[in-house]
């Protein structure tokens, strides 16, 4: 008997739970407003905005108050991003996705950068733009320049050379080899400067 009224029990309770859980469609809506992140100083805020019709990259004053600048990121699709100055903002982008000339799918990443001065933004790796053209992980930033012109990131020289590569932040420009690597260079740990403390 005990085992009889548990298990009406436990359907009964089952049945309660899901005629109150919301509905399916809820789980998949994105949030309006995604990925906020606060610049070094933190005057200034960034964040996705979305809508049926829009998708934005916002920076805002906190200080004064109004916004400082945004931009259509419908063709980029960030999945993070993050400040390295007042001024700019790295976008990384993260998906599985075919690679024309190759077999099947790979993971993807790549990596923008935006300035809220100039209002201009651009991918800072792409394959076959000075660097191997045969890869897709290009979404890692191992430092920034000192002075912030430059961003040091690691890519396949070609098909046997994992290399250290120093990236233009300010106008897209071939990527300039800071360090050839060798067959068996995996990464890189650097500083700021661009030091290698270890390969």
């Amino acid at each position: 008997m005990k085992a009889i009224l548990f298990c009406f029990s436990l359907l009964f309770t089952s049945f309660f739970t899901a005629a109150n859980q919301p509905p399916l469609e809820a789980y998949g809506a994105l949030p309006n407003k995604s990925m906020m992140v606060i610049s070094p100083s933190g005057d200034r805020i960034a964040y996705r905005t979305t809508s049926a019709e829009n998708d934005y990259m916002v920076v805002y004053s906190l200080t004064d108050n109004k916004l400082v600048s945004a931009v259509d990121v419908s063709e980029v699709k960030p999945t993070s991003l993050y400040f390295i100055s007042e001024t700019k903002l790295i976008l990384v982008v993260e998906d599985n996705r075919k690679l024309w000339g190759y077999k099947g799918r790979h993971d993807y990443s790549a990596a923008f950068v935006y300035n809220t001065e100039d209002k201009k933004i651009f991918q800072l790796m792409s394959a076959g733009y000075g660097i191997y053209g045969g890869q897709t992980a290009l979404g890692r930033i191992l430092a920034i320049s000192d002075d912030g012109k430059y961003a040091y990131m690691p890519a396949w020289l070609d098909s046997g050379r994992y290399s250290l590569f120093r990236v233009n932040l300010k106008n897209k420009r071939k990527p300039q080899v800071v360090n050839q690597g060798k067959s068996d260079t995996r990464d890189f740990f650097i500083e700021p400067n661009g030091t290698i403390l270890a390969r």
